[in-house]
């Protein structure tokens, strides 16, 4: 959408999807409408969003990006658990979202940033509403309780897994990318 529109007018097209939008509350309060409305935000939300994380990675000098410890994921079962850690971070909304995305810049490179800032708000996105269908199916099940400590233990196996992984590259001697 960028290179078919270019940054003001997605831009523009973003932030009137996001908020004019928002109007039609005022008209009615019917389950299709304000469905239809917050579908028509969410995509503005997303090219807003977009176009946000590649401003960034296009105006940080190439030498200052994905500074926070990104590396290269090289073989299938890494890029896995990156998309893993990415869905569970949308689950947890938000404490990883600086690193993972700065990760996936680095990992892709210049030529792919506009495609990788797609994938990793899609992934970061669909991880949110999966997380957020996954905790209100078992806290209706159980309680939230049991929802939290299913969501904790679910992260904790994907944190083991990606550690598990870089001390097999390190034996490996690839190093821990």
């Amino acid at each position: 959408m960028l290179t078919v529109l270019g940054w003001r007018r997605a831009l523009v097209l973003g932030s009137g999807l996001l908020g004019f939008p928002a109007l039609g509350h005022l008209a009615t309060d019917r389950l299709w409408a304000v469905v239809a409305l917050a579908a028509l935000r969410g995509l503005g939300f997303g090219i807003v969003t977009v176009c946000a994380a590649n401003a960034v990675a296009a105006f940080a000098p190439p030498g200052r990006r994905g500074r926070a410890g990104a590396g290269r994921v090289h073989d299938a079962p890494g890029r896995a658990l990156v998309i893993s850690g990415l869905l569970l971070a949308g689950v947890a909304n938000g404490g990883l979202q600086n690193l993972t995305l700065t990760q996936a810049f680095t990992a892709a490179g210049e030529p792919a940033r506009a495609s990788v800032s797609i994938v990793w708000n899609l992934s970061f996105d669909a991880g949110t509403g999966l997380g957020a269908f996954a905790t209100g199916a078992i806290a209706t099940a159980t309680s939230y309780s049991a929802a939290f400590t299913v969501l904790a233990l679910a992260a904790g196996i994907v944190g083991a897994g990606w550690a598990l992984h870089r001390v097999r590259l390190r034996r490996c001697g690839t190093g821990a990318r």
